[in-house]
């Protein structure tokens, strides 16, 4: 289960941030959470912020958050919106 993009999303009333990371496809979620893991273990924050702003011209949305934060509240996104 560690190995896929699914995970548990906790709160009760979650609201998803970005409902457009629909468009995005199993492939383009999987290369982001690769990318998130990688972070964990090699703390490389330039490969996150590529990404970041990668998705974020493909998706058109504007955030002030931080890259890897984005990439997480994406993940985050996708997986409630894909189990309702």
């Amino acid at each position: 289960m560690a190995d896929t993009v699914f995970m548990d999303i906790y709160e009760i009333n979650y609201i998803p941030s970005f409902p457009a990371v629909m468009r995005l496809s199993v492939r383009d979620i999987n290369t982001i959470k690769n990318i998130v893991d990688l972070y964990y273990k090699e703390n490389n924050i330039q490969t996150c912020e590529r990404l970041a702003l990668k998705v974020q011209t493909i998706l058109k949305i504007k955030t002030d958050m931080q890259p890897l934060a984005l990439l997480e509240t994406l993940l985050a996104d996708y997986n409630y919106l894909t189990t309702k």
